[in-house]
C-alpha cells in the first residue's frame, strides 16, 4: 500500500512539459525537464473497474560546441501501476541515450530509444492520451492469453534495445535515417500465435516528407526493416531465422481538421508457415483549442494454424483546463476474434486525465 501511494506521489512531482523547462541555461549549457503523469478511470462492459497511473518524467542535457554542433542525452524514468493486473505494474528507466548533432550534417543517436521508424512515422492524429495505436486499453481490457496480432503500425519489434541512429537535417521538410540495432537478448517476443523470437541483429531505414501547401498540410512516410533473428521457437523447435517489416502512413490536415492513415506487413520467412501478418489504422480528428475530437479505427490479422484478428474502434473528445493540464473521454469497442474460440469482445468507458509542467 505505501508503495502504491509513493508512485502517485512520484508522478505529480514530474509534472511533464509541452516543451522542455529549462533548469539551467547559459550561453552553451541547457539542462531542462519534462514528462507527463497520466491518471485513468474507467470500465469495459461486465468487467470491474480499473483505476491506473502512468508516468514518465525525463531530463535532457544539450551543449552547444559551436554554432553548428552540440552533444546531449536524455535520460527517462517510466512508471506504470493500476488496481487490476500486476504485470502492469512496473517501473524502469525508459530512454538513456546520448546525441551528437550538426545542423549541417544531421545527428547520431546512441543508447535505448526507438528506431528511426517510429521516430519519423506519419498516421492518424488520435487527441486521446489511450490512443488506438500502442493503446494503453491494455490497463482496462487485456488480450486473450495465447492471442497475438500486432498493434503498431510503426516499427517497434525491436522494442527498446540498444541503438544507432543516423538522421539527415530537415531538407526543405524531408528527412530520412538509418537505425542499427543489436538485441540486448535478454526475453524473448511473442509473434504470433504459437511463435516466439529472440532477436538478433537489425537494419531500420525511414523517409519522411512533411510540406505545407496552403491548400493542404501533407505528411508521409515509409519504413523498411530486416532483423536476422537469433532464433525463431515455432511449435517447441528451434529455427534461426529472419523476418522483415515494411510501413506507411499519411497524414492530411487543414484548419483544426485532419485524416490519417497507416500500414505496416510483417514477413516471415516461408518455413515458419505464418501468413497475412498486418495491422491498419486510419482516423479522423478536429482540434481547436482548447477543444479536439478524434475517431480512430485499428485493424490486425495475423496466422498461424489459427487466425488472430484484432478490432479496435474509439471516439475521444479533449479539453485543456490549462497549458498544465487535459481531460479526455474515450469510449470505444474492443474485439479480439480467434479460432481458438476464445473470442472476446466490449465496449468501454474510460476517463483520463494528464498533467503537465
Amino acid at each position: 500500500m505505501k508503495y502504491k501511494y509513493l508512485l502517485f506521489l512520484l508522478s505529480w512531482l514530474s509534472l511533464p512539459a509541452y516543451a522542455d523547462y529549462t533548469i539551467n541555461s547559459d550561453d552553451r549549457l541547457k539542462v531542462s525537464i519534462g514528462g507527463y503523469a497520466r491518471f485513468f478511470t474507467g470500465k469495459v462492459e461486465s468487467h470491474q473497474y480499473n483505476n491506473a497511473m502512468k508516468t514518465e518524467p525525463y531530463v535532457k542535457v544539450k551543449f552547444d560546441i559551436n554554432d553548428d554542433w552540440s552533444v546531449g542525452g536524455k535520460l527517462a524514468y517510466r512508471v506504470i501501476w493500476d488496481d487490476r493486473y500486476s504485470f502492469s505494474n512496473r517501473h524502469k528507466f525508459y530512454d538513456a541515450y546520448a546525441t551528437v548533432e550538426s545542423k549541417t550534417f544531421g545527428k547520431i543517436d546512441v543508447g535505448n530509444l526507438k528506431n528511426i521508424g517510429y521516430l519519423l512515422h506519419q498516421g492518424p492524429t488520435d487527441v486521446s492520451i489511450l490512443c488506438v495505436e500502442d493503446s494503453d486499453i491494455y490497463l482496462f481490457y487485456p488480450s486473450p492469453k495465447g492471442f497475438y496480432s500486432p498493434i503498431l503500425t510503426y516499427m517497434f519489434t525491436d522494442a527498446r534495445d540498444t541503438k544507432i541512429t543516423y538522421t539527415t537535417p530537415d531538407l526543405n521538410g524531408f528527412k530520412w535515417g538509418i537505425t542499427a540495432v543489436q538485441s540486448d537478448d535478454k526475453k524473448y517476443d511473442a509473434i504470433a500465435p504459437g511463435v516466439k523470437i529472440d532477436h538478433g541483429k537489425g537494419v531500420i531505414s525511414s523517409a519522411q516528407f512533411i510540406h505545407d501547401f496552403d491548400v493542404l498540410k501533407v505528411g508521409v512516410s515509409a519504413a523498411y526493416a530486416y532483423y536476422h533473428d537469433d532464433r525463431f521457437f515455432y511449435q517447441n523447435t528451434e529455427k534461426d531465422g529472419h523476418h522483415s517489416e515494411i510501413s506507411t502512413g499519411i497524414n492530411l490536415s487543414k484548419n483544426g481538421y485532419s485524416w490519417g492513415a497507416a500500414y505496416k506487413q510483417i514477413v516471415f520467412e516461408d518455413k515458419l508457415d505464418i501468413d497475412d501478418t498486418y495491422v491498419y489504422s486510419t482516423g479522423i480528428a478536429y482540434e481547436k483549442d482548447p477543444y479536439g475530437v478524434s475517431l480512430g479505427y485499428l485493424y490486425s490479422k495475423t496466422k498461424h494454424i489459427v487466425k488472430n484478428n484484432r478490432h479496435h474502434a474509439m471516439l475521444s473528445g479533449r479539453y485543456k483546463f490549462n497549458q498544465y493540464m487535459h481531460g479526455v473521454l474515450s469510449t470505444g469497442y474492443m474485439e479480439f476474434d480467434t479460432d481458438k474460440g476464445a473470442d472476446s469482445n466490449g465496449f468501454f468507458g474510460i476517463a483520463s486525465m494528464e498533467f503537465r509542467l
